[in-house]
């Protein structure tokens, strides 16, 4: 068996209803759901490039990103990233 030496996320952001703030949805593989702070409360964002500099500043790196056309809720972007397992 290799060891494992990179992870992945994909991060899904959705924009608030009537809101220009972003919804990020994180999935670590068996862990997935909102954001969350250190107190546990959702986290938003005004922007995705500031949910993308809050992931580098945790060390997370950009991959690839793809756009979703959702019917009647507009755009969902899927955004994957990776980072460095320090052993």
């Amino acid at each position: 068996m290799f060891a494992q030496t990179e992870e992945y996320c994909q991060l899904v952001a959705t924009q608030k209803f009537l809101s220009t703030k972003i919804t990020l949805y994180v999935d670590y593989g068996k862990n997935s759901g909102k954001m969350k702070d250190e107190s546990g409360k959702n986290m938003a964002f005004e922007s995705v490039v500031d949910a993308l500099n809050f992931m580098n500043q945790a060390g997370w790196e950009f991959v690839n990103a793809y756009p979703i056309t959702v019917a009647g809720s507009g755009q969902v972007l899927h955004f994957y990233l990776k980072r460095k397992i320090v052993k």
